[in-house]
């Protein structure tokens, strides 16, 4: 186990580097060591961090900047969070207005808006490599929508109402496979859904909310029960189960996954809370081979760092 120091992850990249925010402000596990990345004013958090190494977030409570080389760059106006940047350095977030949520995108120096005609709020909350933004619009921010230079491609209408307040798309791969969460908040039932080649399958589950997913449709969140959940092919495993030598750490949601299978996880083994950065992660296997992944053919190791109980995102 490798201690990455005490904060919150809140990304990974194809590297395995791993970005979040401590008590303080911004900071990025290297894969050999934990740096502080200050902040221009008041405390930072990071929330992206492409393969280059570059990261954005906010800071100063209302402020979106992206980061590289030490040097701190202010996107948009105020009152605005970088959610999340690609490979060629577009950048999406969101900005805070009297009329809600204002979703945008940030390339080449230019902030271009992502509200709809049809809609008073939109939101963005992941890019990909080709330029696809998971988000959500509407009235309430309750039509989940892929937005690109094509239009807008609202995935609502492709999985069955379940009564939800909200909806969004929360995470897309480079080969558009795409998360969609949605929520009723009268019953306060979360549901999560993949859209991937024109077809959208439903999780399963009560509470289950989903947070990643990389280009082999591989899906990671947490059950909202307190357990961490991997699904791929239609099946739903317990992380827990997946994995050798946690050594009594129980995994309770999993935050990210990268193209090479690391999954990036939250963790407590009694009272000490922590992250587990987990490696060398196989495909995996169709149920009828599943006992012999249980028997020790699946995670094969992982790094570890505690963390304190992780503040909610500004």
């Amino acid at each position: 186990m490798t201690y990455l120091g005490d904060f919150s992850a809140t990304a990974i990249n194809n590297l395995g580097q791993v970005v979040g925010y401590d008590a303080t402000q911004a900071v990025l596990y290297n894969g050999s060591g934990l740096s502080h990345l200050g902040s221009p004013s008041g405390r930072s958090f990071a929330y992206g961090i492409n393969d280059s190494g570059q990261i954005v977030g906010q800071y100063g409570g209302n402020q979106a900047f992206s980061y590289s080389g030490g040097v701190y760059t202010n996107i948009g106006t105020t009152n605005s969070t970088a959610t999340a940047i690609n490979n060629a350095g577009q950048i999406t977030g969101n900005v805070t207005t009297d009329a809600g949520f204002q979703g945008f995108v940030y390339s080449n120096g230019t902030v271009t808006s992502l509200t709809p005609a049809n809609a008073t709020q939109s939101a963005a909350y992941a890019i990909n490599n080709g330029g696809q933004i998971a988000g959500s619009a509407g009235q309430t921010l309750n039509e989940a929508l892929i937005f690109s230079n094509n239009g807008t491609t609202n995935l609502s209408g492709t999985f069955p109402g379940d009564g939800s307040t909200t909806a969004q798309a929360v995470a897309i791969s480079d080969n558009g496979h795409t998360v969609i969460t949605s929520r009723d908040y009268s019953t306060q039932a979360s549901h999560s859904y993949l859209y991937a080649n024109g077809v959208t399958t439903g999780l399963g589950g009560f509470e289950i909310v989903a947070k990643d997913v990389n280009n082999a449709g591989i899906v990671v969140g947490g059950d909202g029960l307190g357990a961490g959940f991997l699904w791929q092919g239609g099946v739903m495993y317990d992380i827990n189960t997946l994995v050798t030598g946690l050594n009594g750490w129980h995994i309770s949601d999993a935050i990210g996954i990268n193209e090479n299978n690391q999954i990036a996880v939250l963790a407590c083994r009694g009272s000490d809370c922590g992250t587990l950065l987990l490696s060398n992660v196989a495909a995996v296997p169709e149920p009828s081979t599943y006992a012999m992944m249980a028997g020790g053919l699946g995670l094969l190791g992982f790094m570890a760092r505690r963390r304190r109980a992780a503040a909610d995102k500004a």
